[in-house]
Parts: C-alpha cells; sequence; structure tokens
C-alpha cells in the first residue's frame, strides 16, 4: 500500500500488514520534514485536526516514560497482573 492510498483508506482502516508495511517506509525515510509531515496527514485521517496537538502530546509523554523506564534497565509491566 502506498502512502496516497493509505490517506484515502484512512489509517485506522488499513490491515495490520499494511500499516506495519507503511510505517517501515515512514521510519526509513531520511528526510525528518517528510517523515513528520507524512505522519501529521496519516494522524488527520482519524484525529481532528483541533484534537492533533493534544494527541501529540500524550504520545510524547508515554514515549518519553518509556524511554526512561528502558533506560533505568526496567521494563513496563502492568500492575494489575501483580495484585
Amino acid at each position: 500500500m502506498n502512502f496516497e492510498d493509505a490517506m484515502k483508506k484512512g489509517f485506522l482502516n488499513l490491515e495490520p500488514t499494511e500499516a506495519d508495511r507503511l510505517l517501515g517506509e515512514l521510519f526509513d525515510e531520511d528526510d525528518a520534514a517528510a517523515r513528520l509531515d507524512a505522519g501529521l496527514a496519516l494522524l488527520s485521517t482519524f484525529v481532528p485536526q483541533d484534537k492533533a496537538t493534544m494527541v501529540l502530546d500524550l504520545a510524547q509523554v508515554i514515549i518519553d516514560a518509556n524511554e526512561e523506564i528502558e533506560f533505568a534497565g526496567g521494563h513496563y509491566e502492568d500492575d494489575d497482573e501483580e495484585n
């Protein structure tokens, strides 16, 4: 699936293998600005533009926390499993 087809179909309507392939191609793109533009365009297929910043801020919190946990040598574990 190419980027244009994914934009027409909507990112959340892609099959998992299609999404994985498309995301792999985006990660391989050397141009950071192109990756940003493509990622924001795909995000806009399922998040209203006025909410995109909120979603990206939330994603950044999750990514930062995950990196901090990994840097400390830990792994994220679901607390519910311990109870």
